[in-house]
C-alpha cells in the first residue's frame, strides 16, 4: 500500500539522519567509544606551561613552551613566557637569548624590547639596556610604564636629568 510504502520511507530517512548525526559528533563527544582525539593544540600547552609555572613546576613549564615552540615557533606569548620564566629565575643569559629570538621572530616588539631592557639592566649591561628601552618607549610613547623603566636605568646610569625629561613627556 502506499501508506506503508510511506512509513518505510520516512524511517529509513529518520534511521539515515540519526545515523549521519552520530558519525559528525563521535568526532566530538569524548564519551563516545568511536571519538578519535585530534593533535593537542597549542593553546594547551601554553596554559599548561602558566599552570605548572605558578605552581612551581619549572620542568614541566620549560617542557610545555618548549612543546608550544615545536608546534607554532612565532608564538609571541610562548616566546615571550619562556623568555620570562628564565630572567624570574634568574638564568640571564637563557632570558636574553629567548628575548632575542623573540625579537628575531617578532620584530620590534615593545614588551619584548622592554622585557630585554630590564634583564640587560639587572645584569649591569646599561647601555644595552637603554639603547632596546628607548626603542620601546618610541614604539610605545603613551606607555608610561616602559618611560618609568627608562628613567629608572637612566637614575642606574647616572644620567638623572634625561630621567627626568623621560618623565615629563
Amino acid at each position: 500500500s502506499a501508506m506503508q510504502t510511506v512509513k518505510q520511507h520516512a524511517s529509513s530517512v529518520m534511521q539515515k539522519t540519526l545515523a549521519n548525526s552520530r558519525s559528525t559528533t563521535a568526532g566530538l563527544d569524548p564519551t563516545n567509544l568511536a571519538y578519535q582525539p585530534g593533535p593537542i593544540q597549542p593553546e594547551l600547552h601554553l596554559s599548561a606551561a602558566r599552570v605548572m609555572e605558578q605552581q612551581g613546576n619549572l620542568p614541566g613549564a620549560e617542557k610545555h613552551y618548549e612543546e608550544l615552540l615545536k608546534l607554532e615557533p612565532n608564538n609571541r606569548h610562548g616566546l615571550i613566557g619562556q623568555a620570562r620564566m628564565n630572567h624570574r629565575l634568574g638564568q640571564m643569559d637563557q632570558a636574553i637569548a629567548g628575548y632575542q629570538l623573540a625579537l628575531s621572530r617578532l620584530g620590534q616588539d615593545a614588551v619584548v624590547l622592554n622585557d630585554l631592557g630590564l634583564c640587560f639592566a639587572r645584569c649591569g649591561r646599561e647601555q644595552e639596556a637603554l639603547t632596546v628601552l628607548r626603542t620601546a618607549v618610541a614604539l610605545k610613547p603613551d606607555s608610561v610604564m616602559y618611560r618609568n623603566n627608562l628613567a629608572a636605568v637612566l637614575v642606574q646610569s647616572d644620567q638623572p636629568d634625561q630621567a627626568v625629561g623621560t618623565l615629563a613627556t
